[in-house]
């Protein structure tokens, strides 16, 4: 009788490694679904980010360029220059605010408009533009 009882033990024991492998196998291919669907997820988003980045530099064309005069808002809104990549400030005699915006050019920020060049504003009012050669 001992020797029925090592074959059942083998048998389960095979039973059991087959069960074991094909659940794992079964988890790695959930797992490899998942990290199939959150590409998938990473790539349509970076599509999307793609064209509407496109679409907003190709309505930069569209607008115009800032202008003596404009307040900070315009120019912000309403120009092709857009978002500085950085703003220095000081307040000057009698509580004024200047204001240097500096663009370098880099699109890797995301609303950044390519310009390249400085803006001046006193009192939120550009009073000068620097445009760097090139």
């Amino acid at each position: 009788m001992a020797y029925p009882s090592k074959l059942f033990a083998v048998a389960l024991l095979v039973a059991s490694t087959t069960a074991c492998t094909t659940a794992m196998e079964d988890e790695t291919a959930a797992e490899e679904a998942r990290t199939d669907q959150l590409w998938a997820e990473n790539f349509a988003l970076h599509e999307r980010v793609a064209h509407a980045r496109l679409g907003y530099l190709g309505k930069l064309g569209e607008l115009p360029d800032a202008a003596i005069g404009m307040t900070a808002e315009q120019v912000l809104h309403g120009t092709r220059w857009g978002k500085p990549h950085h703003v220095n400030r000081d307040t000057v005699a009698g509580n004024k605010v200047r204001e240097q915006w500096v663009y370098t050019g880099r699109f890797e920020d995301w609303l950044g408009s390519g310009q390249e060049g400085f803006l001046y504003f006193e009192d939120d009012v550009l009073v000068a533009i620097q445009n760097r050669p090139g």
